[in-house]
């Protein structure tokens, strides 16, 4: 693949996801430096997600990435995965992860027929990938309002019972689980998530997000 990709890039030079400037082949992200500079950090800890190992988040939710995120959720700019995965695969190698599978937050089926796509199970499989275990559909998701736009309280209260096990619920019980999404603000949606992966058996339960939307 190596040989191929270096071809791919002699014909056609990377270029930066965001701004399209010119890039290093083997940048560790599709983002040239000084827009991966424009990253927001993490100033602020992610909420507690009860019944999870770990909640693990790499950046604040504004400015570049939160440009990020919604063009490639919102505008279907498929290209943007690349490199929004690369920045959760960075994430996830800071922390010491030994999951036996990596579990994608799952769409409503209304909702991903509406979108094309599921945005968490591309993400996820680059880290699934990285950390050497499977990526596998354990939950499946009712549908339900979208987060965006509601207070706090309504954002607590409208992902309850939101979720039941998927085709893959399997297997997940007596193991060591990754839930991965892109997002977290209050951590409701995390939290029901959480409780029904322990439902099917899963041992523990450790959070992979891309970035807090405080």
């Amino acid at each position: 693949m190596r040989p191929l990709r270096a071809l791919v890039d002699l014909v056609v030079p990377p270029t930066c996801a965001s701004c399209g400037a010119g890039i290093s082949s083997d940048a560790a992200q599709r983002l040239c430096l000084e827009c991966r500079d424009l990253l927001a950090p993490l100033l602020k800890e992610p909420p507690r997600v009860p019944g999870a190992a770990q909640v693990i988040c790499g950046w604040s939710f504004e400015g570049l990435l939160q440009d990020l995120v919604q063009r490639f959720k919102y505008e279907r700019e498929l290209p943007l995965a690349r490199p929004l995965a690369e920045l959760l695969v960075e994430a996830a190698l800071g922390w010491d992860l030994e999951p036996h599978v990596v579990v994608p937050m799952p769409l409503s089926r209304a909702r991903q027929r509406a979108r094309s796509f599921d945005h968490a199970w591309i993400l996820a499989g680059p880290v699934a990938d990285a950390l050497g275990v499977s990526r596998v559909a354990a939950l499946a998701r009712d549908d339900r309002p979208a987060q965006v736009g509601l207070n706090a309280e309504a954002r607590r209260e409208n992902p309850r019972g939101a979720f039941h096990l998927g085709s893959d619920a399997a297997a997940v019980a007596g193991r060591t689980v990754l839930l991965v999404d892109d997002v977290i603000t209050t951590g409701a949606t995390c939290a029901e998530a959480v409780a029904s992966l322990r439902e099917a058996g899963a041992a523990s339960v450790d959070v992979l997000l891309l970035a807090h939307a405080p």
